[in-house]
């Protein structure tokens, strides 16, 4: 049987198992592999509103399997060295071919879907891992480039969805398929 790696260029199926060797052992252990992958985000929102109408740094996972994908007990951070940062609840269910947006305000208190942590527009990471600690994706990112008036909604997107390179673009699309484009911002 051929090993594999968990790492951000494998695309993923739900909930089929992968053997790994632990470098301490010899032992393989089983690890269910999940699709979801880290889709868009925005580190400097101002148009986007949450559930009470505030305009906070948002992350959004794309789940490219047909069933829907529970990511309770999996762990979501702005740093690769701290993956254990913020825990997911229950509440962090992404459907079948569809998205799911967690909201990085620090206002854990506002529900099961707003991260303890922000984004910073000067350049930050995200990474997503599984509850024993394995990275499914990471993304490192630059400061937000500059923006004309109107382009405000600048979020970093990923096209294709769920497998493509993230690139900067001026219109944000939270909660909707990237499709295959983006505009990019002006400069």
């Amino acid at each position: 049987m051929m090993q594999r790696s968990i790492g951000p260029s494998h695309k993923w199926l739900a909930i089929t198992p992968v053997l790994l060797a632990l470098g301490c052992g010899t032992k393989p252990v089983s690890v269910p592999r999940v699709g979801v992958r880290i889709n868009e985000l925005s580190s400097s929102n101002h148009t986007y509103q949450d559930e009470i109408g505030e305009t906070d740094d948002w992350i959004e996972l794309y789940n490219p399997d047909i069933e829907e994908a529970s990511l309770a007990g999996y762990f979501i951070s702005d740093s690769h060295n701290r993956r254990f940062k913020v825990q997911l609840t229950e509440a962090a269910v992404v459907p079948g071919q569809g998205l799911l947006l967690l909201w990085a305000d620090e206002q854990v208190s506002q529900g099961g879907l707003h991260l303890s942590f922000k984004l910073s527009s000067e350049g930050d990471g995200v990474c997503l891992s599984n509850p024993e600690g394995y990275t499914l994706d990471c993304i490192e990112f630059d400061a937000v480039p500059p923006y004309d008036a109107g382009t405000e909604g600048t979020s970093l997107a990923r096209f294709p969805d769920g497998t493509g390179s993230f690139q900067w673009c001026s219109i944000s699309s939270p909660e909707e398929l990237n499709g295959s484009r983006c505009v990019q911002p002006a400069k």
